[in-house]
């Protein structure tokens, strides 16, 4: 994974502070075909490679979460309380 590191860094736009658009996506599907390696090693039991898989995943996504807040990103963590029932 250490090499994936090295490429996504030399993906960055020319001044240095943020992933290009394309980068962006293509650690997206990148993320992505870990997480179906993660769930085919799971169906088959394969344990330590699904954990291999998601850890790719985790770091994968808190690398996109990182870059998009330095892009300005608006997103917020979804609101965890109960939602109100209807009486």
């Amino acid at each position: 994974m250490g090499a994936t590191l090295t490429c996504q860094m030399a993906r960055r736009a020319p001044h240095g502070d943020h992933m290009t658009h394309a980068a962006i996506v293509e650690e997206i599907l990148s993320a992505s075909a870990s997480m179906d390696v993660a769930r085919d090693a799971a169906e088959r039991g394969d344990w330590p490679k699904a954990e291999q898989a998601l850890l790719d995943v985790q770091e994968r996504s808190a690398r996109l979460l990182r870059e998009l807040g330095l892009q300005g990103g608006t997103a917020k963590p979804p609101d965890e309380s109960p939602s109100p029932k209807a009486a």
